[in-house]
């Protein structure tokens, strides 16, 4: 496979003219001259052809030049192009509605139609801070929202983003993204001291028909109580008497549900103080198991 000689000619003459006349603040991946697409392929101002696994930061989802996208866009135009939000107009409307159907919560929706993602996100704060009465956000380190003031006060991926145009938008806090590949707490701890806690459980299980079942979702674990694994009916008061005998001994758990305990330590917490927690539990559902039979 050939490597290609990038930038061409033409691609050369216009990036010089870009230069002289386009603002600095747009920044771009490479030195790419688009002249045409199709599909999922596009060409160069040059005449190379490039497979495309961009298609404009995931927008062209149909890919480049798509027929139906093409006719409906010439129907359009043929009608008019612009007349602002100011006014009203079937199409905004219909398109409107095919969205809010596709919403994915049960709540009634409606739209506020942008030209980007930072608008988007310029366009959510406002409804957030109004419906909720909260001035405060939380952003994630790492994450890119745009460039506008607002958005920009959420963007906290490279330093240069936020450095150079301070102050920015108050309220917005920075906590860490759950990465699990990259995790920032503990080496994102809450995925492998989860499943060692859960597997552990699930030996205690074993030992314990009154533990029907055990449940996770990162370092947050239900342990749910019955009285027969097989009718799954709630054990109320077992559930009840492990949680203070687990205190008695110097475990502190919560109850959540009918007969369930909920497991959420510190996302850095040791595999040594879940063993002595495991163990503290255990004991407490021996007392409680044997109270249960007097």
């Amino acid at each position: 496979m050939g490597k290609l000689c990038m930038p061409g000619k033409k691609a050369k003459k216009y990036l010089e003219r870009d230069g002289t006349a386009i603002s600095p603040s747009y920044s771009r991946a490479y030195q790419f001259m688009m002249d045409h697409g199709m599909s999922s392929e596009i060409w160069g101002v040059d005449g190379n052809r490039f497979i495309d696994f961009a298609v404009g930061i995931a927008v062209c989802s149909t890919g480049h030049s798509y027929p139906k996208v093409v006719e409906a866009a010439k129907q359009q135009s043929d009608r008019f192009l612009h007349i602002s939000s100011d006014f009203y107009h079937p199409i905004w409307i219909e398109f409107s509605e095919r969205l809010t159907s596709t919403a994915p919560f049960k709540e009634p929706a409606k739209i506020c139609l942008g030209n980007s993602g930072t608008e988007a996100v310029e366009a959510a704060i406002k409804p957030a801070r109004y419906h909720s009465g909260r001035q405060q956000f939380t952003g994630s380190y790492g994450s890119f929202h745009g460039r506008t003031i607002g958005a920009l006060a959420f963007t906290a991926r490279k330093p240069v983003y936020r450095h150079s145009f301070l102050p920015l938008m108050n309220g917005v806090t920075h906590v860490p993204f759950p990465d699990p590949y990259r995790p920032i707490l503990s080496s994102q701890n809450a995925t492998e001291v989860g499943e060692y806690t859960l597997d552990a459980l699930c030996e205690i299980q074993v030992r314990h028909p009154s533990i029907g079942q055990v449940r996770r979702k990162g370092l947050m674990i239900g342990v749910e109580f019955a009285e027969d694994r097989q009718t799954r009916k709630p054990a109320y008061n077992l559930r009840d008497r492990v949680l203070e005998q687990a205190f008695q001994h110097g475990l502190l758990t919560l109850g959540c549900g009918e007969s369930a305990i909920r497991i959420y330590p510190p996302l850095n917490i040791s595999r040594d103080l879940i063993d002595e927690g495991l163990e503290i539990l255990e004991a407490a559902i021996n007392d409680a198991e044997e109270e249960g039979l007097d």
